[in-house]
Protein backbone atom coordinates (compact mmCIF):
# COMPACT_ATOMS: atom_id res chain seq x y z
CA UNK A 1 0.00 0.00 0.00
CA UNK A 2 1.19 3.59 -0.59
CA UNK A 3 2.06 5.64 2.59
CA UNK A 4 1.32 9.29 2.66
CA UNK A 5 4.16 11.95 3.40
CA UNK A 6 1.56 12.89 6.48
CA UNK A 7 1.75 9.13 7.90
CA UNK A 8 4.95 8.52 7.09
CA UNK A 9 5.72 11.83 9.47
CA UNK A 10 3.84 10.56 12.16
CA UNK A 11 5.34 6.90 12.09
CA UNK A 12 8.79 8.41 12.55
CA UNK A 13 7.45 10.64 15.59
CA UNK A 14 6.12 7.67 16.99
CA UNK A 15 9.04 5.86 16.66
CA UNK A 16 12.00 7.92 17.47
CA UNK A 17 9.59 9.66 20.26
CA UNK A 18 6.85 7.78 21.94
CA UNK A 19 7.82 4.02 21.43
CA UNK A 20 10.67 4.93 23.97
CA UNK A 21 8.99 7.15 26.60
CA UNK A 22 6.19 4.28 26.38
CA UNK A 23 8.52 1.68 27.14
CA UNK A 24 10.88 3.61 29.59
CA UNK A 25 8.38 5.18 31.56
CA UNK A 26 6.95 2.87 34.43
CA UNK A 27 4.66 5.76 36.57
CA UNK A 28 1.29 6.31 35.43
CA UNK A 29 1.62 10.23 36.25
CA UNK A 30 4.28 10.56 33.99
CA UNK A 31 3.04 8.56 31.54
CA UNK A 32 -0.62 10.19 31.31
CA UNK A 33 1.76 13.44 31.10
CA UNK A 34 3.01 12.57 28.33
CA UNK A 35 0.18 11.02 26.38
CA UNK A 36 -1.24 14.25 26.95
CA UNK A 37 1.49 16.86 25.72
CA UNK A 38 1.69 14.28 22.57
CA UNK A 39 -2.09 14.64 22.00
CA UNK A 40 -2.03 18.66 22.86
CA UNK A 41 0.98 19.17 19.96
CA UNK A 42 -0.17 16.84 17.48
CA UNK A 43 -3.99 15.50 17.80
CA UNK A 44 -6.19 17.88 15.22
CA UNK A 45 -7.95 20.22 17.18
CA UNK A 46 -11.82 18.94 16.53
CA UNK A 47 -13.11 22.69 16.33
CA UNK A 48 -16.26 22.37 14.86
CA UNK A 49 -17.47 19.50 17.40
CA UNK A 50 -19.31 19.18 20.78
CA UNK A 51 -17.86 18.12 23.57
CA UNK A 52 -20.98 17.80 25.93
CA UNK A 53 -21.27 16.22 29.65
CA UNK A 54 -23.90 13.35 30.67
CA UNK A 55 -25.56 14.83 33.66
CA UNK A 56 -26.70 10.74 34.51
CA UNK A 57 -22.94 9.67 34.35
CA UNK A 58 -19.95 11.89 34.75
CA UNK A 59 -17.27 9.46 33.14
CA UNK A 60 -19.42 9.76 29.56
CA UNK A 61 -18.55 12.46 26.96
CA UNK A 62 -21.68 12.84 24.34
CA UNK A 63 -19.47 14.15 21.13
CA UNK A 64 -21.40 15.37 18.26
CA UNK A 65 -20.15 16.82 15.15
CA UNK A 66 -22.06 16.92 11.28
CA UNK A 67 -25.20 16.05 10.70
CA UNK A 68 -26.59 13.89 12.86
CA UNK A 69 -28.79 11.96 10.73
CA UNK A 70 -28.78 8.34 11.81
CA UNK A 71 -30.34 6.72 14.87
CA UNK A 72 -28.52 5.16 17.70
CA UNK A 73 -24.87 5.78 19.23
CA UNK A 74 -21.60 4.76 19.46
CA UNK A 75 -19.98 3.75 22.88
CA UNK A 76 -16.23 4.39 22.66
CA UNK A 77 -13.89 2.44 24.83
CA UNK A 78 -10.21 4.13 24.79
CA UNK A 79 -6.77 2.14 24.81
CA UNK A 80 -3.61 3.35 26.68
CA UNK A 81 -2.58 0.05 28.08
CA UNK A 82 -5.45 0.29 30.85
CA UNK A 83 -3.29 3.09 32.70
CA UNK A 84 -3.70 6.00 30.11
CA UNK A 85 -5.58 7.11 27.70
CA UNK A 86 -8.57 10.16 28.15
CA UNK A 87 -10.48 12.29 25.73
CA UNK A 88 -7.43 14.61 24.90
CA UNK A 89 -6.07 12.01 22.73
CA UNK A 90 -9.65 11.20 20.91
CA UNK A 91 -11.39 14.56 20.23
CA UNK A 92 -10.28 14.35 16.55
CA UNK A 93 -11.16 10.39 16.48
CA UNK A 94 -14.74 10.69 17.95
CA UNK A 95 -15.30 13.42 16.54
CA UNK A 96 -14.52 12.35 12.95
CA UNK A 97 -16.26 9.31 13.80
CA UNK A 98 -19.28 11.34 15.01
CA UNK A 99 -19.54 13.31 11.48
CA UNK A 100 -19.35 10.11 8.98
CA UNK A 101 -21.52 7.62 11.12
CA UNK A 102 -23.95 10.59 11.38
CA UNK A 103 -25.11 9.94 15.05
CA UNK A 104 -23.41 10.60 18.74
CA UNK A 105 -20.22 9.26 20.15
CA UNK A 106 -20.21 8.90 23.73
CA UNK A 107 -16.60 8.36 24.96
CA UNK A 108 -16.07 6.59 28.69
CA UNK A 109 -13.54 7.95 30.63
CA UNK A 110 -13.00 4.80 32.42
CA UNK A 111 -11.24 4.35 36.54
CA UNK A 112 -7.37 3.39 35.45
CA UNK A 113 -5.07 0.85 36.20
CA UNK A 114 -3.10 0.49 38.63
CA UNK A 115 -5.42 2.42 40.65
CA UNK A 116 -8.35 0.52 39.64
CA UNK A 117 -8.13 -3.03 37.94
CA UNK A 118 -9.94 -5.31 36.73
CA UNK A 119 -13.02 -5.42 36.84
CA UNK A 120 -13.95 -1.38 37.24
CA UNK A 121 -13.64 -0.77 33.79
CA UNK A 122 -15.64 -3.18 32.91
CA UNK A 123 -18.02 -2.77 35.29
CA UNK A 124 -18.24 1.01 34.04
CA UNK A 125 -18.50 0.16 30.47
CA UNK A 126 -21.47 -2.19 31.23
CA UNK A 127 -22.57 0.71 33.15
CA UNK A 128 -22.20 3.17 29.96
CA UNK A 129 -23.57 0.74 28.03
CA UNK A 130 -26.66 -0.08 29.78
CA UNK A 131 -27.23 3.68 29.48
CA UNK A 132 -27.15 4.37 26.55
CA UNK A 133 -29.62 1.08 25.27
CA UNK A 134 -32.47 2.44 28.00
CA UNK A 135 -31.69 5.63 25.65
CA UNK A 136 -31.63 4.76 21.72
CA UNK A 137 -32.31 0.86 22.02
CA UNK A 138 -30.31 -1.96 22.73
CA UNK A 139 -30.05 -2.89 18.76
CA UNK A 140 -28.97 0.96 17.87
CA UNK A 141 -26.09 0.81 20.14
CA UNK A 142 -22.55 0.19 18.74
CA UNK A 143 -19.82 -0.09 20.68
CA UNK A 144 -15.75 0.76 19.37
CA UNK A 145 -12.76 0.45 21.24
CA UNK A 146 -8.87 0.74 20.17
CA UNK A 147 -6.06 -1.48 21.64
CA UNK A 148 -6.82 -2.14 25.41
CA UNK A 149 -10.20 -0.40 25.09
CA UNK A 150 -10.98 -2.89 21.99
CA UNK A 151 -10.38 -6.19 24.26
CA UNK A 152 -12.36 -4.16 26.56
CA UNK A 153 -15.47 -4.11 23.92
CA UNK A 154 -14.97 -7.69 23.19
CA UNK A 155 -14.99 -8.64 27.14
CA UNK A 156 -18.18 -6.33 27.67
CA UNK A 157 -19.80 -8.40 24.99
CA UNK A 158 -18.55 -11.67 26.30
CA UNK A 159 -20.58 -10.50 29.84
CA UNK A 160 -23.78 -8.94 27.53
CA UNK A 161 -24.10 -12.62 25.97
CA UNK A 162 -23.42 -14.66 29.44
CA UNK A 163 -25.81 -13.04 31.36
CA UNK A 164 -28.58 -13.06 27.92
CA UNK A 165 -28.99 -9.09 28.33
CA UNK A 166 -29.77 -7.26 25.26
CA UNK A 167 -27.25 -6.95 22.68
CA UNK A 168 -25.46 -4.10 20.57
CA UNK A 169 -26.44 -3.19 17.10
CA UNK A 170 -22.30 -4.04 16.02
CA UNK A 171 -18.33 -3.37 16.95
CA UNK A 172 -15.67 -2.25 15.12
CA UNK A 173 -12.18 -2.94 16.89
CA UNK A 174 -8.67 -1.51 16.51
CA UNK A 175 -6.02 -3.25 17.40
CA UNK A 176 -7.77 -5.22 20.02
CA UNK A 177 -5.73 -6.50 22.74
CA UNK A 178 -7.50 -10.17 23.52
CA UNK A 179 -5.23 -12.09 25.22
CA UNK A 180 -3.49 -10.90 28.34
CA UNK A 181 -2.52 -14.62 29.29
CA UNK A 182 0.14 -15.32 26.43
CA UNK A 183 2.23 -13.35 24.47
CA UNK A 184 1.87 -14.32 20.76
CA UNK A 185 4.22 -14.48 17.80
CA UNK A 186 4.25 -11.43 16.60
CA UNK A 187 4.43 -10.29 20.07
CA UNK A 188 8.56 -10.54 19.83
CA UNK A 189 8.60 -10.98 15.53
CA UNK A 190 7.28 -7.37 15.63
CA UNK A 191 9.30 -5.63 18.32
CA UNK A 192 11.08 -4.04 16.10
CA UNK A 193 8.65 -3.51 13.35
CA UNK A 194 6.10 -2.02 15.43
CA UNK A 195 6.62 1.55 15.63
CA UNK A 196 4.35 2.81 18.70
CA UNK A 197 4.14 -0.19 20.75
CA UNK A 198 7.02 -1.91 22.87
CA UNK A 199 6.15 -5.54 24.77
CA UNK A 200 7.56 -4.16 28.12
CA UNK A 201 4.78 -1.26 27.87
CA UNK A 202 1.87 -3.66 27.29
CA UNK A 203 3.34 -6.29 30.06
CA UNK A 204 2.85 -3.56 32.68
CA UNK A 205 -0.45 -2.17 31.94
CA UNK A 206 -1.10 -6.30 31.57
CA UNK A 207 -0.26 -6.39 34.76
CA UNK A 208 -1.33 -3.41 36.51
CA UNK A 209 -5.13 -4.03 34.55
CA UNK A 210 -4.74 -8.05 36.16
CA UNK A 211 -3.84 -7.26 39.47
CA UNK A 212 -3.71 -11.00 40.28
CA UNK A 213 -6.74 -11.91 38.30
CA UNK A 214 -6.87 -14.92 36.51
CA UNK A 215 -5.90 -13.36 32.67
CA UNK A 216 -7.49 -16.55 31.36
CA UNK A 217 -11.12 -14.99 32.48
CA UNK A 218 -12.56 -14.11 29.31
CA UNK A 219 -13.81 -11.10 30.79
CA UNK A 220 -9.82 -10.04 30.85
CA UNK A 221 -8.80 -11.79 27.82
CA UNK A 222 -11.70 -12.21 25.40
CA UNK A 223 -9.82 -14.40 23.20
CA UNK A 224 -11.33 -17.28 25.76
CA UNK A 225 -14.75 -16.20 25.54
CA UNK A 226 -17.61 -17.42 24.41
CA UNK A 227 -19.29 -15.32 21.63
CA UNK A 228 -22.20 -17.54 20.22
CA UNK A 229 -25.31 -15.06 19.08
CA UNK A 230 -23.03 -12.06 19.04
CA UNK A 231 -23.81 -9.36 16.16
CA UNK A 232 -21.16 -8.36 13.73
CA UNK A 233 -17.65 -7.33 13.89
CA UNK A 234 -14.96 -5.51 12.07
CA UNK A 235 -11.51 -5.99 13.21
CA UNK A 236 -9.06 -3.23 11.70
CA UNK A 237 -5.09 -4.49 12.36
CA UNK A 238 -1.76 -3.69 10.52
CA UNK A 239 0.36 -6.48 10.22
CA UNK A 240 3.67 -4.24 11.63
CA UNK A 241 2.14 -4.36 15.39
CA UNK A 242 3.21 -6.35 18.18
CA UNK A 243 -0.40 -7.42 18.70
CA UNK A 244 -1.15 -8.94 15.33
CA UNK A 245 -1.88 -11.60 16.16
CA UNK A 246 -3.93 -11.15 18.46
CA UNK A 247 -6.54 -9.47 15.96
CA UNK A 248 -5.39 -12.47 13.62
CA UNK A 249 -6.83 -15.04 16.68
CA UNK A 250 -9.64 -13.35 17.58
CA UNK A 251 -10.61 -13.07 14.12
CA UNK A 252 -10.31 -17.08 13.90
CA UNK A 253 -12.09 -17.53 17.28
CA UNK A 254 -15.24 -14.92 16.53
CA UNK A 255 -15.42 -17.36 12.86
CA UNK A 256 -15.31 -20.56 14.66
CA UNK A 257 -18.36 -19.57 16.38
CA UNK A 258 -20.45 -18.24 13.73
CA UNK A 259 -19.96 -14.91 14.17
CA UNK A 260 -20.14 -11.82 11.52
CA UNK A 261 -16.86 -11.09 11.31
CA UNK A 262 -14.26 -9.16 8.95
CA UNK A 263 -10.18 -8.19 9.38
CA UNK A 264 -9.27 -5.74 7.54
CA UNK A 265 -5.50 -5.35 7.67
CA UNK A 266 -2.78 -2.96 6.69
CA UNK A 267 1.12 -2.65 6.26
CA UNK A 268 3.31 -0.13 7.64
CA UNK A 269 1.24 1.68 9.70
CA UNK A 270 1.98 1.77 13.31
CA UNK A 271 -0.60 0.93 16.58
CA UNK A 272 -3.93 2.48 16.45
CA UNK A 273 -3.04 5.23 14.00
CA UNK A 274 -6.47 5.87 13.67
CA UNK A 275 -5.80 8.07 16.56
CA UNK A 276 -4.64 10.79 14.02
CA UNK A 277 -7.57 11.62 12.07
CA UNK A 278 -7.47 14.99 10.68
CA UNK A 279 -3.74 14.39 10.27
CA UNK A 280 -3.47 11.83 8.04
CA UNK A 281 -5.70 10.43 5.52
CA UNK A 282 -4.58 6.79 6.62
CA UNK A 283 -6.83 7.47 9.91
CA UNK A 284 -9.96 9.35 7.90
CA UNK A 285 -9.75 6.78 5.20
CA UNK A 286 -9.86 3.98 8.38
CA UNK A 287 -13.02 5.64 10.30
CA UNK A 288 -15.00 6.13 7.12
CA UNK A 289 -14.69 2.23 6.79
CA UNK A 290 -15.65 1.98 10.43
CA UNK A 291 -18.40 4.20 10.14
CA UNK A 292 -20.03 2.47 6.47
CA UNK A 293 -19.41 -0.98 8.65
CA UNK A 294 -21.15 0.28 11.39
CA UNK A 295 -24.44 1.75 9.68
CA UNK A 296 -24.89 -0.74 7.10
Amino acid sequence: MTISIRQKLLTGHARILQKPLLSLLSSPRLLRSSANLNATLLHAKARSARFEEVSSDPALVRVRAGDQTAQGAILYLHGGGFVLGGLRGYRALTATLAAKAGMPVYFLEYAKAPEHPYPTALNQAEDAFVRLAASYGAGSVSIMGDSAGGGLALALLHRLIAKQSALPHALALFSPLTNLAAELPSFQNNRRSDALLSPAFVRRGNAAYTAGSDAKNPEISPLFGHFEGAPKIQIQADRSEILYDQSVAMTAHLKAQDVAVELCETDGLFHCYQMYAGRAPEADHALEKAATFLAA
